[in-house]
Order: structure tokens, then sequence, then C-alpha cells
């Protein structure tokens, strides 16, 4: 994932910053809830870049990993939760992925930079 981030990315850009601070959230070990505050400023350029000038559908998509990422919504313990319910105790994480997912696409004919 850091390397397709290089790949998809331009160099000294704003989507190479969040790529690898989504990445450095995500690869945290025992990352608690507040570290996911950090992703504050990728979930911002992803509204300046991405809601600006998409479809519907992008729209629609960035708008559902902001709320995963950012959302107040009742969370669940997973040692409450069994087989695969413990999948529902994650959406941050679903939402940093799809946040990482939606910046490193931006471009598709990126080359090495």
């Amino acid at each position: 994932m850091f390397i397709l981030s290089f790949i998809k990315t331009r160099r000294n850009t704003p989507e190479r910053l969040s790529s690898i601070l989504i990445l450095s959230v995500i690869f945290t070990p025992l990352a608690a809830d507040h570290h996911y505050m950090l992703l504050v400023l990728p979930a911002a350029y992803l509204i300046q870049k991405d809601l600006g000038d998409s479809k519907n559908l992008k729209i629609l998509i960035s708008i559902l990993a902001l709320y995963l990422l950012l959302g107040w919504y009742p969370e669940y313990k997973m040692n409450l939760l069994s087989g695969w319910g413990k999948l529902i105790a994650f959406p941050r994480l679903y939402g940093a992925l799809l946040c990482w997912l939606l910046i490193i696409n931006f471009k598709q004919d990126h080359k090495f930079s």
C-alpha cells in the first residue's frame, strides 16, 4: 500500500501527504479512536478535491467514507460480538481505507514521480 501510494500520487502534493498519513494511522498497532482524528487533513483534502468536481456516485462514496471516518455513531465492542459480526466493530478503519482509495485514485495516469 505504501508503494502504491508513491506510484499513484505526485511528489510534493497534498494527495501524497494525505495517503501516507492515512497509512500511518491504519498500520499503527493498537490505534485507538483518537488516532483517527489525525485523518482530518486527508478528509479535508478529500472534501476539497473530490466533492467539487465529481460525479454523483463518487460524491456519495466520499460522503460515506467521511461519515465512517469522522461520524458520530454507536460503536460496538468487539468482545460483545461473535463470528462475522465482529466486522462491524471497525467502521473508522473502513472509512480510512475508503478515503485512501479515493485519494490515490484521483489521477490514473501517474507514473513514478
